[in-house]
């Protein structure tokens, strides 16, 4: 079923052209998996218990590539019939939609509390580079963020509240021209600069 609808609803008219307007696009369909490929996944633990002895390496904080050997991944399970079938997981759960309400993203509120606690976190992690998540933010957010805003900024309209006219910048009278047009006496007005509305 979710074929036909990549086959029967997917244009590439239909495609953002912001970046990442690609990501999640079925551009190529593969119509045989081969887990030898999805790499991505072989590192995915699938065991029902964690030992006792995952516990006491983390104690001595082992490398993770060690640690991975005791638990039961994905990776251990390639060219046997596991590899599709058997996947367990250690925590049940009725509803897939329980969990948290509210993220610490949000409680964190400001960007540079999210930013401190983002790159915190990354500090205490011994698989993570602190360094190469700043740069990525930096990178892939912030700086794009910033130069979307400026561009935003720079071609931001206004709209006169009283005809509904559109300018790319306040006139340099300080009055709407259409309304000064229809109304001689509109142009004895005081100049107002709050009669305009960012649209």
């Amino acid at each position: 079923m979710l074929v036909l609808d990549v086959l029967l609803n997917f244009s590439k008219a239909y495609l953002p052209a912001q970046i990442g307007g690609m990501m999640d696009a079925p551009l190529l369909i593969i119509s045989v998996i081969d887990p030898f490929e999805v790499d991505e996944a072989h590192n995915l633990d699938v065991a029902s218990f964690y030992p006792l002895a995952f516990y006491e390496k983390t104690l001595e904080q082992a490398d993770p590539k060690i640690v991975s050997k005791i638990i039961d991944v994905i990776e251990h399970r390639l060219g046997t019939p596991a590899q599709f079938e058997g996947y367990s997981f250690t925590h049940m759960t009725y509803d897939i939609n329980e969990g948290n309400l509210k993220s610490a993203y949000i409680d964190l509120g400001t960007m540079a509390n999210k930013l401190a606690g983002q790159l915190l976190l990354a500090d205490k992690i011994k698989a993570v580079d602190s360094k190469e998540v700043a740069k990525k933010v930096l990178t892939t957010h912030f700086i794009r963020d910033i130069s979307g805003n400026l561009k935003a900024f720079t071609g931001q309209k206004f709209r006169c509240k009283k005809c509904n006219a559109k300018y790319r910048r306040i006139p340099i009278l300080g009055k709407c021209y259409k309304m000064w047009r229809r109304n001689p006496s509109y142009s004895s007005q005081k100049r107002n600069p709050k009669i305009f509305r960012r649209s």
